[in-house]
């Protein structure tokens, strides 16, 4: 196969599409047609675009891996890609639009925790899932995301240990951006 990522940005989707596809939460899609529609929301345009290009890119091409392999109980996977432009208000009208409109049962997408936060109440409003593709601050559970990356105390329970053994400090500053993530990322600490 060869990878197109003009033509998989126009047509496909799915980071770690295979886990997502529990009965009860395709049925809804695989009835009504011989394909089963998934959101892919992630920003392509806007400072954030260098690094969610990249999660939107990954997304399409397991999409397309899925879909050469005879898709999903013999169904293809149909990604509708929107753009979340860096922009909160933004990641929250493309969530509405993916779920409301288009009805997609289940997105894959966001990367900040702050595009989170903004599209989370559509998805508990509707009962639909978001598949959240990196680590995350904690204090966060709901019942329709799927968090699969770690969150702070996974990660601090390697390197705090490291700098007290190895570099031999037992007092020291946590120094970050003031946005959600480190701000939680202290509080654990």
């Amino acid at each position: 196969m060869t990878y197109n990522r003009r033509a998989f940005l126009k047509t496909s989707a799915a980071f770690g599409a295979t886990s997502a596809l529990a009965p009860g939460l395709w049925t809804r899609a695989a009835r009504a047609d011989e394909k089963i529609d998934v959101g892919v929301l992630f920003s392509l345009t806007g400072g954030l675009s260098i690094v969610e290009q990249s999660l939107a890119d990954a997304t399409l091409m397991a999409i397309a891996e899925i879909n050469e392999a005879g898709g999903v109980l013999g169904k293809m996977i149909n990604p509708i890609v929107e753009d979340g432009a860096s922009d909160t208000r933004t990641f929250n009208e493309r969530a509405t639009k993916l779920v409301v409109s288009d009805r997609v049962p289940t997105v894959f997408g966001c990367y900040t925790s702050a595009s989170r936060k903004a599209v989370l109440p559509v998805f508990e409003r509707r009962n639909n899932m978001l598949f959240y593709p990196t680590y995350y601050e904690g204090f966060e559970c709901s019942k329709n995301v799927v968090y699969t990356g770690a969150v702070p105390n996974q990660q601090l329970s390697n390197y705090i240990p490291w700098i007290i053994n190895t570099l031999g400090k037992k007092r020291f500053f946590i120094v970050g951006s003031n946005y959600i993530y480190p701000r939680e990322m202290a509080k654990v600490s």
